[in-house]
């Protein structure tokens, strides 16, 4: 690893041990393409943003912080979401704009106290049902998807905005 490789991970290192004493971790435009171990911060992260990388998936242990509530991650290449998200039960806003994802994981529906998705600017093609039993949702930003149809179960939907803009909806 060059100067520079190494440079970034102790600025990384930086970031997590401040991150332990704010509840914040911010690694936005790091060129990152794989989430650092988040362990040392597991039990008091509340904010994890890491918007403007080059990541392709998340790790199943970002599930174990149980203290987030709010995850940001757009921007970045990311093709799938952990099966098991909905254990991030503070989880308030999770922002998952301008990558690849095509489908949600179906836990997604167990983020009780989720008031903000943002999935804009991904490869959806269905509407995400698991979205109609969330009791807190504000704001549900599904624009420039591909999303065809919008199932009548949306009506079970309780957000106060739906973004379908800039979709293929008939």
């Amino acid at each position: 690893m060059g100067q520079s490789g190494s440079s970034s991970n102790a600025k990384v290192k930086q970031h997590l041990e401040m991150a332990s004493k704010t509840g914040a971790l911010v690694l936005t435009d790091r060129k990152l393409t794989e989430v650092p171990d988040l362990s040392i911060v597991a039990e008091s992260l509340r904010t994890l943003d890491l918007s403007n990388n080059r990541l392709v998936g998340l790790p199943a242990s970002l599930t174990d912080i149980s203290t987030l509530k709010n995850l940001q991650m757009n921007n970045n290449k990311i093709s799938s979401l952990p099966p098991d998200l909905g254990r991030l039960g503070k989880l308030e806003t999770l922002s998952a704009s301008h990558n690849c994802l095509s489908i949600v994981p179906q836990s997604l529906g167990q983020l009780k106290h989720l008031k903000t998705l943002i999935l804009s600017g991904n490869n959806l093609q269905q509407f995400p049902l698991e979205t109609c039993g969330l009791p807190h949702l504000d704001l549900l930003d599904l624009s420039s998807n591909s999303i065809v149809v919008v199932p009548d179960d949306v009506a079970a939907l309780n957000a106060l905005e739906l973004n379908l803009n800039q979709n293929q909806v008939h």
